[in-house]
């Protein structure tokens, strides 16, 4: 399998602060605990299923998908969470694996539940 990103939140998960935003102490964190948990199902996804090889294997999916997520996301500069995050973060966790599998399979990046649309928050 040839090596590629896992990651397209970002698209979904940023915008800038209105009124349904949630302040919190946090949203760095509560960023990367999106990241993680994302990145924890696509990787556990693709293992269940049997689509990784030596050359790709498990732990650099989950790395580069991090990685991307970081990249991405500027985690350190997010400000808050909108009131869906918890919804979003639930999503990410058990999100089916078909679609994740099949983009990895065909060389895309597996896109995030539509719920996490717009649930990291940055002050413009």
């Amino acid at each position: 399998m040839k090596r590629i990103c896992v990651w397209a939140l970002a698209g979904l998960l940023l915008a800038a602060c209105g009124d349904d935003e949630k302040k919190s102490k946090d949203a760095t964190q509560q960023c990367k605990d999106l990241i993680n948990a994302f990145c924890d199902r696509v990787t556990s996804c693709a293992v269940a299923a049997d689509i990784l090889d030596d050359e790709y294997p498990a732990a650099d999916v989950k790395a580069d998908c991090q990685e991307n997520g970081r990249d991405e996301l500027n985690c350190e500069t997010a400000d808050a969470i909108s009131e869906g995050y918890d919804d979003c973060l639930s999503d990410a966790k058990t999100a089916g694996c078909a679609a994740s599998n099949a983009a990895l399979i065909d060389g895309r990046e597996p896109l995030a539940p539509t719920s996490c649309q717009g649930v990291i928050l940055y002050d413009p």
